[in-house]
């Protein structure tokens, strides 16, 4: 058929839909919902694998990755939902630059991290049994993921400002991007990269 026949014309291109609604439901809402799942499924496996019978690397790296994910829900389905449905609070404002926004990325770098040394430590395990049980030890794995997850993030620490002003008698909280973030190389060679 011919495109030029039909009655289609560039303005029905420019369709405004609106988006903040989207936002609300999905980055608010729905992870919320998401997030309270994942925390009881987390604790749960906590529970489980805090058994004395799973003490062996395996179950103890399980048990860390549960943390990981435990903390990346808290801080990162705070630092979502928060900003989703607009939420004003004087503590997020105050948490939010070093604690919040920081924790974030490395709650979810130590996951992606516990993730991979869980994969190492299972090719270890099975390919290479015969390595003696003291070779394979769950701080082994665990302290350098903990040290890689907060070096990596160590400037992200740095990225955000908090601003506080006086308005009549009141003390007017809010936050926003350091000159650091801003820079150009920074956002090219740190955030791009990382």
């Amino acid at each position: 058929e011919d495109p030029s026949a039909s009655n289609f014309t560039l303005a029905d291109c420019g369709v405004r839909y609106d988006t903040e609604s989207y936002g609300f439901w999905f980055e608010g809402v729905l992870v919320s919902i998401i997030s309270l799942i994942g925390l009881v499924g987390n604790f749960l496996s906590l529970v489980v694998l805090a058994r004395p019978k799973l003490r062996d690397v395996f179950h103890q790296l399980l048990f860390a990755l549960a943390v990981f994910d435990i903390l990346y829900i808290i801080f990162g389905g705070v630092n979502y939902t928060f900003r989703a449905l607009s939420a004003q609070s004087d503590v997020f404002t105050y948490l939010f630059p070093h604690v919040i926004y920081p924790l974030t990325h490395v709650s979810m770098a130590g996951t992606i991290f516990m993730t991979l040394a869980i994969s190492i430590e299972r090719y270890l395990g099975l390919c290479h049994p015969l390595l003696p049980p003291h070779a394979r030890k769950s701080w082994f794995y665990i302290l350098p993921v903990i040290f890689v997850s907060f070096a990596i993030n160590v400037p992200k620490f740095l990225e955000v400002q908090l601003d506080v002003r006086e308005a009549n008698e009141t003390t007017i909280p809010s936050y926003g991007p350091t000159e650091m973030r801003m820079e150009e190389d920074y956002i090219r060679y740190y955030i791009m990269w990382t």
